[in-house]
């Protein structure tokens, strides 16, 4: 195609004249394919390190109700292109098994387990079949309603375009939007208990009263029952909303 042998040319021509560490570049070509995807994306790796990338692969990822798992793919691809391209090299590497207990868990402090914005619980409901985490962020969807989401509106520079995992098959290296680690939890039992240790006791969880809530058992119960023991030994930060339609129930 014509159009995918000039946009090689263009790399090549950004290559010779760029320096390193300098380009931000957002990348927009909304593909259900993921052959001709990973055709359009070939070209980057002819980039040098760029300061900042996002690229969007798929129209609309997320919709309430929706399998969107045939989107994954599209946006596993944005995410490694943008990795290539932005991540400085690893001078080498070493051996984390072989650190001490509260350096992994230092560690772990500074990986996405952990984040500055409230955490909402959404009752072991994964908020769709895309995003398969009972935990979401209060700061980018609706607390009621999270299949609604809100970008942190960094994922790209311009204002009128988007690039972010909670709605495209995309990925950005300036998106804050968060996503439950679900990783650090399934590598190994010890991993898993340092996962749980650093998750519960540094994070700020945010419970509001369910609109669904028919069986009218409070959400505070829910939630202690729901994670794991060594979780409720850990956590040091919870607010518990009791604002919405309990007047009946607390007398308000």
């Amino acid at each position: 195609m014509s159009s995918i042998k000039e946009w090689q040319q263009l790399c090549q021509l950004l290559k010779a004249n760029i320096q390193p560490d300098r380009l931000k570049l957002s990348f927009i070509c909304d593909s259900a394919d993921l052959e001709i995807a990973e055709e359009v994306l070939r070209p980057f790796s002819q980039l040098p390190l760029l300061n900042e990338c996002a690229i969007r692969l798929g129209l609309i990822y997320f919709q309430p109700n929706t399998d969107h798992s045939d989107a994954l793919p599209l946006q596993q691809l944005a995410q490694q292109t943008v990795n290539k391209v932005t991540c400085r090299p690893i001078p080498r590497t070493f051996s984390y098994s072989d650190l001490p207990n509260e350096i992994q868990l230092q560690i772990l402090g500074y990986t996405d387990l952990v984040t500055p914005y409230d955490i909402v619980w959404g009752f072991n409901t994964s908020i769709t079949n895309a995003i398969k985490a009972p935990f979401y962020e209060r700061r980018t969807f609706n607390h009621f309603l999270p299949q609604d989401s809100y970008c942190c509106g960094q994922c790209l520079s311009a204002p009128q375009a988007c690039a972010c995992w909670t709605r495209y098959a995309a990925y950005s290296s300036t998106c804050t939007c968060w996503r439950f680690p679900l990783s650090f939890f399934v590598v190994s039992r010890k991993m898993r208990e340092q996962a749980e240790c650093i998750f519960y006791s540094k994070n700020h969880f945010f419970l509001s009263p369910r609109l669904d809530n028919k069986d009218e058992r409070l959400e505070i119960w829910d939630f202690l029952k729901w994670i794991p023991g060594d979780g409720r030994r850990y956590l040091r930060s919870l607010t518990w909303n009791l604002k919405w339609n309990l007047e009946d129930h607390w007398g308000g």
